[in-house]
């Protein structure tokens, strides 16, 4: 409990933080106290209170910085320190924050021309690289690696390379992950199914079907034999060098898709729906069985409930995205072009992480989301500007 209120103080902190900058960049009367309440009831943020998760924390960060590259832009200079300083916090808390070094990185160059950008870029790089440099060579100094792995198991051994590189090639909706990933961390081969979807023709089902077989047989909740390990790195090659534009183009694709667009994650809520009902939901959905889908809906009304309002928000953001490029377009709001700047560039750099890494599950959104918010306000702001 001290670490969730410790959290949601933070959170709170930098929402206040960016109600400050906003106020000194130019929104007058309710408007950057509207942000802080709109962060604070934001659907897709709120339920991560009462987690043990990074995503308060990350989206806090997220909000801070977003708050000094606003005060960056009022005031004509990049802040070199109180950026860096935002910025390697967000790193030490989750090395995905390393994405919005784009949008710094964009707002130096909309700010001061390209020498001064590249200068103020190269000393925030610089103060940043002290505290995770030193860090990087305690690591490697205890027999760790500089950068952690996608996966542990409880006793703290990588997961197998080969497996996950297979399941690398065709995993593209954070529920597949109870069924596979989650599996490899315990070796528990029994319960390690990949869904139908994931085999690309009759030959390679057969062909993993029978190194699974194998592996259930002899090397039940242990690690695979290398051989073993080795042949599913060579299936993954092989599909990649046979599949290109499945790999480059339509699994980061697929992957994105879900992240933004599933209905089916809580974003945090306490609405879980168990495995075999949430099982039942999404071949109900697949098959249009309708009288079987309204009949489990009833059965879970209110986290039906609960999934369709963060659904929904995480939709209206993802909208919001375009309407602030056409409203950054129409309006010319100076504000509203630096932050349109900015956000669509995050999104890019999310886009391609979460595309071209197995990193699928929504919650990542979380910073991104929080600068949406933010974003939507300042359009909505502009719009009754233009308006008066």
């Amino acid at each position: 409990m001290p670490v969730l209120i410790a959290q949601s103080l933070v959170f709170a902190a930098a929402a206040t933080r960016l109600a400050i900058a906003l106020a000194r960049s130019g929104l007058r009367g309710p408007w950057p106290w509207a942000a802080v309440l709109l962060l604070g009831a934001s659907p897709s943020l709120v339920g991560w209170s009462r987690s043990l998760l990074t995503e308060t924390l990350s989206a806090a960060l997220a909000i801070w910085l977003l708050a000094e590259l606003i005060l960056s832009w009022h005031e004509r200079r990049l802040r070199i320190v109180p950026i860096a300083v935002v910025f390697c916090a967000g790193l030490f808390l989750r090395y995905d924050f390393v994405l919005l070094a784009l949008p710094v990185a964009a707002a130096g160059f909309l700010i001061h021309p390209p020498a001064e950008a590249l200068r103020r870029g190269t000393a925030i790089a610089l103060i940043v690289a002290l505290p995770l440099g030193a860090w990087a060579v305690r690591s490697v100094s205890q027999g760790l690696s500089v950068l952690p792995p996608f996966g542990l198991t409880p006793e703290g051994d990588t997961l197998p390379k080969g497996m996950m590189a297979w399941i690398g090639t065709w995993i593209d909706d954070q529920y597949q992950l109870q069924r596979t990933v989650w599996q490899l961390v315990h070796y528990d081969y029994d319960r390690f199914s990949p869904p139908e979807r994931a085999y690309r023709d009759q030959a390679e089902k057969a062909r993993i079907e029978a190194l699974l077989a194998k592996l259930r047989t002899d090397y039940q909740g242990q690690p695979p034999p290398s051989a073993i390990d080795a042949d599913f790195a060579a299936e993954a090659a092989l599909r990649r060098a046979e599949q290109p534009m499945q790999r480059w183009f339509f699994l980061p694709l697929r992957r994105n898709a879900h992240m933004w667009l599933s209905p089916y994650p809580s974003m945090g809520w306490p609405v879980e729906i168990a495995t075999a009902e949430r099982a039942a939901f999404i071949d109900n959905v697949r098959k249009r069985d309708w009288p079987a889908l309204v009949d489990a809906m009833g059965r879970n009304a209110g986290a039906v409930a609960a999934k369709a309002i963060v659904a929904l928000d995480r939709y209206a953001l993802a909208a919001s995205a375009i309407i602030l490029l056409i409203a950054a377009w129409r309006l010319q709001h100076r504000l509203l072009v630096f932050l349109a700047a900015i956000v669509l560039v995050g999104l890019v750099g999310r886009f391609l992480l979460s595309g071209y890494l197995p990193l699928v599950e929504t919650r990542y959104l979380v910073p991104l989301l929080a600068w949406l918010n933010v974003a939507l306000l300042v359009v909505i702001m502009a719009l009754l500007q233009r308006r008066a």
